[in-house]
């Protein structure tokens, strides 16, 4: 019987002679592959040493590469075979074999080779053997850094012996006298490591001057397999250093050649250059992802790797930055969201009080507030955020204002007044549309609300027995509030352990995160203005979430106050300037409304010019429309709710629905089809009288019913549009009747004729 004793004293030794003695290198090669093959994988473990002794001693034609290669190869495939076996006999210690230093081996082997065959020792060849060796040891020795510094370096070393006209300068690649194999067998050495060590590359001491060895084209393939195993390891970098090179490994995808016809665009063909755009995009996708998943505990350093990040991406490059600004920006506001919470502390009061009420307004659902109204088909949908609110402002409104109601309804439209000028808030237009003079809309409101008077409307019917009880329940309030602020100031005196927030000792502080993301922003409006005022409005919310609780927190939000105004401000100039696209300025403008009404802090003077601005915005609208369902939209605006401090301006409000109601006539005599604009106005109606807006009576809702059942009257063939929209309007009519029934709304909804 053969064992492994008997063929490393007897067998091999007579073999290895014979190859030697043969002077063919054909043969020597032929020869050595089959003793390779043919023994068992345990006999070359235990005698290892004495065939690699032999390799030197080969002929200077024979594939030395080829010969490692094989046995590598058996074993590694032995070494994964026993893994997956895990069996406990191990005959002759064949397991613990395997275990020990055959790296050492195979690397003094090829140390050997290169020596004897320094003269002559080609570039490729030595980056093969590397290669091979270092296959093996990813194979064999998983984790092992110093067998990947050691193939690496010895690689360097090798292409610096064969290659001395090659210099790099630093952190520049420069051409490269390498054939095309040669290059290609390098960008595969250096791709290897990249699946099991992914950032663990950036340790190794030769890998950056490898790089330097490949032309742009084969840096950009292996900056694309660095990013793939990064995503896929779910590895992140952990410092500024490690950002610093990893940007310098991926530096070919940061400023890849491109024509300014378009993205990736460098070919006549156009197949090439569909494919360019393809990679291109493709190669964008992966720094994106990479910068959502920059993170560190400190908040310090977080920022300085978000610096660093900026500092390599080539913002000014419109066709880029579309694609890695935003995600620049919103790393940027979770950044923002963690140092607000270290800097603006909730006391533990608070968080209870935001867990029962909602809290602040999540900024990721601004937008979605104004779209749930301006597309709502029930009352209920947009009555449900504010479903049990109690009575603010009575019936007691000033004598102005029941003049104002008067001519709204006498000329069907009243203009916003600005608030420091005289001027229209609306654009003046002609109020006459061709073939429609809008003397329908106010025939059938004045005929329908019983209280004309020589074409006049009364005032609101407020006697002085109203005014005395109103006298008397400000008088009961006013003493409640003493008696809650006497009970407070008790609480203030006696309380030993007053709830204090921790002193912020970091150096980045909201602020600076709120002009870091001004200045990426800048860059953005240039490529991208629709996702550019997306991501402002976002900022300009965040920011009045941070003053809302620094406010709470008793702190001073002027500051943060001053940035929101600036977000918003920022925001209109680039709708005004950059978003001319008339099918995407109403949702610019639905954006617009929903992050204003999700503002708490903003101060009233600045709050009005904001949505004064967004109202003229909506009533320039180039589609009537559109113009009827934003200006329609902007009166939420002007009530906001009934919680302390929220703005409200009742009068406005009516005048952005008669507004609203005086382009819906117009739209109707053109086409019947947009009867849903008067359906959505009488949804709005019935939404703020349900708010008690003193203002809203229940004469301007049973006259809008009855104008909505002329119209459906007068409606000869129907369409699917108009049987929506009469669908919705039977809905709110079953509403308001259910409303009647209703204990704490009955006597109120009593009064709408339906």
């Amino acid at each position: 019987e053969v064992t492994s004793t008997v063929y490393g004293t007897v067998i091999l030794p007579k073999i290895l002679d014979q190859i030697v003695a043969c002077r063919d290198p054909l043969a020597q090669a032929y020869l050595m592959d089959c003793m390779i093959q043919v023994f068992p994988d345990e006999f070359h473990i235990q005698t290892l040493e004495v065939i690699l002794g032999v390799c030197p001693r080969l002929r200077e034609k024979v594939n030395i590469r080829t010969i490692l290669q094989g046995i590598m190869d058996r074993f590694s495939t032995y070494y994964a075979d026993e893994l997956l076996l895990n069996d406990e006999e191990d005959t002759e210690g064949v397991k613990m074999s395997v275990m020990l230093d055959t790296f050492e081996m195979f690397e003094d082997c090829i140390a050997s080779v290169l020596e004897a065959k320094a003269a002559k020792v080609t570039a490729r060849e030595v980056i093969r053997l590397e290669s091979s060796l270092l296959d093996f040891s990813l194979k064999c020795y998983p984790g092992r850094m110093d067998h990947v510094n050691k193939c690496l370096g010895v690689c360097a070393s090798g292409l610096r012996a064969v290659a001395p006209n090659i210099a790099a300068e630093a952190g520049r690649p420069m051409p490269i006298q390498l054939d095309g194999i040669a290059v290609s067998e390098l960008e595969k050495l250096l791709s290897l490591p990249l699946e099991s060590l992914a950032l663990r590359v950036l340790e190794l001491d030769h890998y950056s001057e490898l790089l330097t060895f490949l032309p742009t084209n084969n840096r950009k393939l292996v900056a694309v397999g660095m990013l793939k195993a990064v995503e896929s390891s779910g590895a992140t970098p952990m410092d500024s250093n490690q950002i610093e090179q990893l940007f310098s490994i991926i530096k070919p995808l940061l400023y890849e050649d491109r024509t300014d016809s378009g993205m990736g665009l460098t070919s006549n063909n156009p197949s090439e250059n569909l494919t360019n755009n393809i990679d291109f995009v493709q190669h964008q996708t992966l720094i994106a992802k990479l910068l959502h998943t920059l993170y560190h505990e400190d908040t310090d350093l977080h920022y300085d790797m978000l610096c660093v990040a900026r500092k390599h991406l080539p913002l000014h490059d419109r066709t880029c930055s579309s694609y890695t600004a935003p995600p620049l920006i919103y790393a940027a506001l979770k950044l923002l969201s963690r140092i607000r919470l270290i800097e603006f502390p909730m006391a533990p009061s608070l968080v209870q009080a935001c867990e029962d009420d909602g809290g602040v307004v999540q900024n990721d659902n601004i937008a979605d507030f104004g779209r749930k109204i301006a597309g709502s088909n029930e009352s209920e949908t947009i009555a449900e955020q504010e479903e049990n609110a109690e009575e603010t402002i009575g019936m007691a409104t000033k004598a102005n204002n029941a003049d104002k109601i008067e001519d709204c309804i006498d000329e069907s439209i009243t203009y916003l007044k600005k608030e420091d000028e005289g001027e229209n808030s609306f654009n003046k237009e002609d109020e006459t549309e061709e073939g429609h003079d809008g003397s329908s809309i106010d025939k059938v409101i004045r005929e329908n609300t019983d209280e004309l008077e020589g074409g006049k409307v009364d005032n609101l019917n407020v006697t002085p027995e109203k005014e005395a009880d109103v006298k008397h329940k400000e008088e009961l309030k006013k003493i409640a509030d003493e008696e809650k602020d006497e009970a407070m100031l008790k609480a203030d005196l006696f309380d030993p352990s007053p709830e204090q927030s921790p002193v912020f000792s970091k150096n980045i502080n909201c602020r600076k995160i709120f002009l870091f993301i001004q200045k990426a922003l800048t860059v953005l409006k240039m490529s991208c203005p629709n996702l550019c005022l997306s991501l402002t409005l976002h900022a300009a919310a965040t920011a009045d979430n941070c003053a809302t609780i620094a406010s709470q927190n008793g702190e001073n939000k002027d500051d943060l106050n001053s940035i929101t105004n600036e977000f918003m401000t920022q925001a209109l100039l680039l709708y005004e300037s950059e978003i001319s696209d008339s099918k995407c300025q109403p949702q610019a403008i639905t954006s617009i409304v929903g992050t204003l009404v999700s503002f708490r802090s903003l101060e009233k003077k600045e709050y009005e010019t904001l949505i004064t601005k967004t109202t003229q915005y909506a009533a320039r609208l180039l589609k009537k429309p559109d113009q009827c369902k934003m200006v329609l939209l902007c009166s939420h605006l002007f009530f906001k709710g009934e919680e302390d401090g929220a703005y409200q301006n009742p009068q406005r409000v009516l005048e952005c629905l008669q507004r609203a109601l005086k382009i819906a006539d117009a739209c109707t005599a053109t086409s019947p089809t947009n009867l849903q604009l008067f359906v959505d106005i009488l949804d709005q109606y019935i939404y703020f009288y349900e708010r008690d807006n003193p203002i809203i009576t229940d004469r301007f809702i049973s006259g809008l019913i009855a104008l909505i059942n002329e119209h459906i009257g007068n409606i000869g063939a129907q369409s699917a549009t108009i049987t929506n929209a009469k669908s919705q309007f039977y809905k709110i009519i079953e509403y308001v009747e259910e409303k009647k029934t209703q204990t704490n709304s009955a006597k109120r909804f009593q009064l709408v004729v339906c």
